[in-house]
């Protein structure tokens, strides 16, 4: 399931009954991640909704254990997705998001949705033609530069006011809100062209964009690891205000500098899109204090038919726990210093994915198959939850073995009592591109077209190159609703360029070689609330 944070502007703010108002996402308008959503992709699930009577949830930070109220009404217009919603006041969580939104403390919408079909748009970005809407929820970092509240405001219930008193503060409201859009858009230009014209490594535009995890890394690589040093190299190399102000707002700890918030945030988005597991939605819950207890239903209360005068047999609920216990995940990331020098916003670019790519290769891979046990230093992969009931062995690569196995590794979850809330399956890409080059009797493709769409049997699919392949490959099926990962501290970061690093067998000298080591430390953990939640077909040796 995506989470997508579009630009979240609240025409009518919030109300002091607690009604919200605001779109969920803009059409035709990229994101960070170059996603586009195209006008009608949630029509036939809001259709489907309305046959149901149901509504997508109104939750906090995408919490499935926080809801706060409920949308009521959820619709596509010639902007947007617009939604209005109450938010639930006789709830402490419900009260609390309202002072918030009201405050202004956190102004953006970030939508859930599961992707039905997709076309490439060109240049890294994908425009998303149908989706299935589950959730949307205010939260505190957008994905999408405008995903912000442009005017919150307390209003009387709208029982006491007529149209017009509500109608002639919006209209003022968005005027104010224009006139400061255009001032920024301005701003924005000037910079643009400033930068066109200078020389490299002499940007002058003062009220240039903000600048990300990039640009911050860079800096602390000049500044080698002293965020006062890096402040200063920031404002006098790009004077770039921006990035001096966040080294200044994140803290020394032992052994680097602590990201911000904000900037770690973008770590974690761009994570998402690499990393198997996170891009198919699990459950995100903080860990602040590096250990966190989740309970877990482990058996049922039973009931029974009786005769005349027998006593019933009482039975309860029984629960467990699942520990969550931070796991240290630490990456060493050689930057050219001439990237460092560079003003170019492509350097930041190039040094940003460096540090993802390092994380996400490593960090999927524990995720998948980690350490066996959960004792070590690795969480427990995904893979070693699965029960020996839900391994099964293939039976086969011809097209009725691979439908039977399929549909085997379904039923097994639905059997083992799974919620089926977010199931998704997790394959090699020699296994998917089989599956893509199956044809029936007739000379029909039997998965291509569903697969075309990012779907199989309607569960995603998404692919990593940390499943095995040889002697023979493995297919999982997660209920990704029950994939739990515990996030502990920010993103810890450290600069040197004397240090030396392992590479191809040797020992390679940063200081000889003009580069300049950076030592990223983050923690986390992943564990299943329920082992039933996933299933393996082992054997597999299809093959395109």
């Amino acid at each position: 399931m995506l989470q997508k944070q579009a630009p979240a502007a609240f025409a009518a703010g919030v109300a002091a009954e607690g009604r919200i108002e605001g779109y969920g996402t803009v059409f035709d308008v990229p994101d960070l991640e170059g996603d586009i959503i195209a006008p009608g992709a949630f029509a036939a699930s809001l259709e489907r909704h309305r046959q149901a009577g149901s509504a997508p949830r109104l939750l906090w930070q995408h919490d499935p254990t926080q809801p706060i109220g409920r949308w009521v009404e959820v619709r596509e217009d010639a902007r947007g997705l617009r939604l209005t919603g109450q938010l639930a006041l006789e709830t402490q969580v419900g009260r609390e998001a309202h002072a918030l939104l009201k405050q202004g403390a956190l102004d953006g919408l970030s939508l859930g949705f599961l992707i039905r079909r997709a076309e490439s748009a060109g240049a890294g970005q994908r425009r998303i033609l149908e989706a299935e809407l589950l959730e949307c929820s205010p939260v505190t970092f957008p994905c999408h530069p405008q995903a912000r509240v442009l005017t919150v405001k307390t209003y009387p219930s709208y029982k006491e006011q007529n149209m017009t008193d509500l109608i002639e503060p919006a209209l003022a409201s968005l005027a104010a809100d224009l006139a400061t859009l255009k001032q920024r858009t301005d701003a924005l230009d000037t910079a643009v062209r400033r930068a066109a014209v200078q020389p490299q490594g002499q940007f002058q535009g003062g009220d240039a964009p903000a600048h990300g995890i990039g640009r911050l890394l860079r800096a602390l690589a000049g500044g080698r690891g002293d965020p006062a040093r890096a402040a200063e190299f920031a404002a006098k190399t790009w004077n770039d205000g921006y990035t001096a102000k966040a080294l200044a707002a994140g803290v020394g700890a032992a052994g680097g500098y602590l990201v911000p918030e904000i900037q770690a945030q973008e770590v974690i988005e761009l994570l998402r899109k690499a990393s198997a597991v996170r891009r198919l939605g699990p459950t995100l819950v903080p860990m602040p204090h590096g250990t966190l207890l989740m309970a877990k239903l482990t058996g049922g209360a039973q009931a029974e038919y009786l005769g005349e005068n027998t006593a019933i047999t009482p039975s309860v609920p029984s629960f467990g726990q699942v520990r969550l216990t931070a796991r240290k995940l630490a990456a060493l990331v050689p930057i050219s210093n001439d990237l460092i020098r560079y003003s170019a916003p492509a350097a930041d670019q190039v040094v940003r994915d460096d540090l993802v790519t390092a994380l996400a290769e490593r960090e999927d891979l524990a995720f998948l198959y980690g350490n066996p046990t959960g004792t070590g230093n690795d969480p427990k992969g995904i893979r070693h939850w699965v029960l020996p009931a839900q391994e099964i062995a293939s039976s086969g690569a011809t097209v009725a073995a691979m439908v039977a196995d399929l549909a085997n590794m379904v039923l097994a979850l639905q059997e083992g009592k799974a919620r089926m809330l977010r199931p998704a399956w997790i394959m090699a890409p020699r296994t998917l591109q089989a599956l893509m080059a199956v044809r029936d009797g007739s000379g029909h493709f039997v998965f291509r077209p569903e697969l075309q769409n990012g779907t199989l049997n309607g569960f995603p699919v998404a692919t990593s190159l940390h499943i095995p392949t040889a002697p023979a490959s493995e297919i999982l099926l997660v209920d990704m609703a029950d994939v739990l990962i515990g996030e502990a501290t920010g993103l810890l970061i450290d600069a040197s360029g004397e240090a030396a690093y392992p590479s191809g067998g040797s020992v390679i000298p940063a200081f000889g070689l003009d580069q300049t080591i950076i030592r990223c430390v983050t923690a986390h953990d992943l564990v299943l609330r329920h082992e039933a939640a996933v299933a393996v077909l082992t054997g597999v040796t299809w093959t395109p």
